[in-house]
């Protein structure tokens, strides 16, 4: 088949273009997914740093909310604001605990006698962070929560 020049020729051209064809749709491939996995790395990137701003924004917002009632807790009557504070920032309860274990809620208002705030995370956690804290939980129903608090110190 291949005894003649021209056959040879043409064989050899035939090659070359398939030869050609091939290692241009590879490097073609090789291109374009390199793209792809770098565009898509990037919009990754930048929705976690987008959100991770969204969620700094939104933790600090609730705090500044909080925080806003340590002057309040200390009134004999904090729960007027206390529900304001949670009608206006969406929370599904605010309360308050004080050292000598007794609690103010705005969703609980039968607390039990033998409920002691003090013994709860965000209690002692926030005394000894000495600032606003976040502390993320799952209630007793399965919820996924986050409680803020806040310390409130007075000098004595």
């Amino acid at each position: 088949m291949l005894s003649s020049i021209r056959a040879r020729v043409v064989c050899a051209c035939i090659a070359l273009v398939v030869f050609s064809v091939v290692a241009s749709t590879a490097t073609s491939y090789v291109i374009a997914n390199r793209s792809s996995e770098e565009a898509i790395d990037r919009n990754l990137t930048s929705d976690v740093d987008n959100r991770a701003v969204a969620i700094g924004e939104w933790v600090a917002s609730k705090a500044r909310m909080i925080s806003s009632l340590q002057d309040v807790a200390l009134t004999p009557d904090p729960m007027p604001m206390l529900k304001q504070v949670a009608t206006a920032g969406g929370f599904w309860d605010v309360g308050v605990g004080y050292p000598n274990k007794s609690a103010k809620f705005t969703d609980w208002p039968d607390i039990p006698s033998s409920y002691d705030p003090t013994s709860r995370s965000w209690y002692r956690n926030a005394v000894q962070a000495g600032k606003p804290i976040a502390i993320p939980y799952v209630s007793t129903s399965g919820a996924l929560l986050v409680a803020f608090a806040v310390p409130v110190m007075r000098d004595a």
